[in-house]
């Protein structure tokens, strides 16, 4: 009778919810679902010891997410492919290298890499020492490990180095060899790292680590086209994987393809979308969704795309992404002037040289240069604490030059402006994202508000100069030939300009097109895309 009455309590008592059930079987490292294999990810394929199928693929897939940065998911699946092969000592190689780079789980690393260091003994030779260079790096081979850390590098280098030498065919010693003379750096690390990457194009022209790594090189470069053959072949070795779409958009920026850039970024948004949906992942845990919308609105901004650069702006809100200057940039473009006061209002405390710098473009674009003059002052402020600071030295002289120009010192403003135009014009950073002829822009603007159509002529050809898609260059062309009387010539930057923003609505085009004829002296704004 007592067990009769206990055995009908357990069946009374509250079944656990199926979510707890699930999180049994979570991967004890990543503390991530198993993963599945996913066709058309990624082509990458670099064969390992193992007899299971499932491992060999789950390892190829994680390689294509670990040289695509998407930690987490590279992560999964090499814990998944050592789950099918506990034995397999390059799944736990792997895994040590994605958590390592995954700051929610990287104390996990050494753990992993112990493991693989404990079954080299099954790995093929070039397993073993792609093994003992990373432990010995991490000083996990406690007796073969130098105890100095350079000493340690040094020795991980010459492991790898003597594995080329017997096996120059070794596609991971070379994508591994470059990260070390790139100080384990990943985004394109240093010139010393090139080389490694362009021997191993050369033995396989589709590898996706070494072309992301090289379009990454270029794109900081004094020649980024360069760059395009490795975007072109990054996309065609992992279609599947959205942040090699998102680096063809992140170099058209910086080129003027824009027939591309948006394109792609969209892209990247779509795939990434499906993927975050499958696999049920939250915002906040991926750390390039914001980053591929960011990037998205700033292309779609540049072309005049406003109501597709709402919607993205819109999710991005919703999302809780707050990207400051790049939402400052959007509501400058479409004359949001309450939403952008609110937005630096909200946020004044966290970054006052930001936000003394986006006021000031924000009373200047009213033509309120007064109340834009201690914003100014702040940042000469800051100038003077931070010399060497470049970019805020551009900031100074455009917001103090169109501070000059409205208060009727035109000559003197166009100079700083000119001077701001000519220190970008060999700032790689300050071309991407399409703002390379930013600074050519507003002093153009404030040229052909100030009469001086030579100074106008100049900044507007730079403009094009620096970036072929320049709204602003065009346009501001056209507007200066129609007061000069060159009619023909006129017609010929609208079709340029059109060109420019052949995707923006017809409304977009007439408005940005109506307030640059009604520029006159005293009369200067800054750029609406506020870049």
């Amino acid at each position: 009778m007592c067990c009769y009455v206990i055995f009908i309590s357990l069946l009374t008592l509250p079944i656990p919810p199926v979510a707890n059930a699930h999180a049994l079987d979570l991967l004890p490292m990543s503390r991530l679902a198993i993963a599945k294999l996913q066709p058309g990810l990624c082509s990458l394929t670099y064969r390992i010891t193992t007899q299971s199928e499932e491992c060999q693929k789950l390892f190829d897939q994680g390689l294509g997410y670990f040289y695509s940065y998407v930690w987490t998911e590279a992560a999964r699946c090499f814990e998944t492919a050592a789950r099918h092969d506990p034995q397999c000592a390059m799944a736990w190689w792997g895994l040590s290298r994605a958590l390592q780079q995954w700051p929610k789980r990287s104390g996990q690393a050494d753990d992993a890499l112990k493991k693989a260091y404990e079954l080299r003994e099954f790995a093929s030779y070039s397993e073993k020492q792609l093994i003992m260079a990373r432990a010995v790096e991490k000083d996990i081979a406690k007796g073969a490990s130098p105890t100095d850390a350079a000493a340690r590098k040094q020795s991980a280098q010459k492991i790898l180095d003597e594995l080329l030498m017997l096996h120059p065919d070794d596609e991971e010693a070379w994508m591994m060899r470059g990260l070390s003379a790139a100080n384990g750096a990943f985004f394109g690390g240093n010139s010393a790292s090139a080389p490694y990457y362009l021997a191993l194009v050369k033995l396989n022209p589709l590898h996706p680590g070494a072309n992301h790594e090289l379009l990454h090189h270029y794109e900081h470069s004094k020649r980024p086209a360069l760059g395009w053959v490795h975007s072109e072949k990054y996309i065609e070795s992992s279609p599947g994987i959205p942040h090699s779409w998102h680096m063809q958009g992140h170099l058209s920026t910086r080129i003027g393809r824009w027939e591309h850039a948006a394109e792609r970024a969209l892209k990247s948004i779509e795939i990434q979308r499906n993927h975050n949906q499958t696999w049920k992942v939250k915002p906040r845990d991926d750390h390039q969704w914001s980053h591929h919308l960011e990037t998205c609105l700033e292309i779609l901004v540049h072309q005049g795309r406003y109501r597709e650069a709402r919607a993205v702006y819109d999710e991005m809100k919703s999302l809780q992404f707050s990207k400051l200057e790049v939402f400052a940039r959007f509501h400058l473009a479409v004359r949001e002037y309450a939403a952008l006061q609110k937005l630096i209002d909200d946020a004044r405390s966290k970054d006052k040289k930001a936000h003394a710098y986006l006021a000031a473009l924000l009373y200047l674009n009213q033509g309120i240069p007064a109340k834009a003059q201690t914003e100014i002052e702040t940042l000469e402020e800051s100038l003077k604490k931070n010399s060497s600071d470049k970019k805020l030295q551009n900031r100074v002289r455009e917001t103090r030059g169109l501070y000059l120009c409205q208060t009727g010192q035109s000559e003197q403003g166009l100079g700083m402006l000119k001077k701001a135009a000519v220190a970008s014009q060999s700032n790689y950073e300050q071309h991407a994202w399409g703002h390379g002829a930013y600074f050519m822009e507003i002093w153009g603007q404030a040229a052909l508000a100030a009469g001086n159509h030579a100074e106008a002529e100049e900044a507007f050809l730079e403009a094009l100069a620096h970036d072929p898609g320049s709204f602003y260059g065009a346009a501001g062309l056209m507007v200066l030939c129609e007061r000069t009387g060159k009619l023909d010539d006129a017609a010929q930057y609208r079709t340029m300009a059109e060109k420019a923003w052949q995707h923006a609505e017809v409304i977009e085009f007439n408005r940005a097109l109506a307030q640059i004829r009604s520029v006159r002296t005293g009369n200067v704004v800054s750029s609406s895309a506020g870049r």
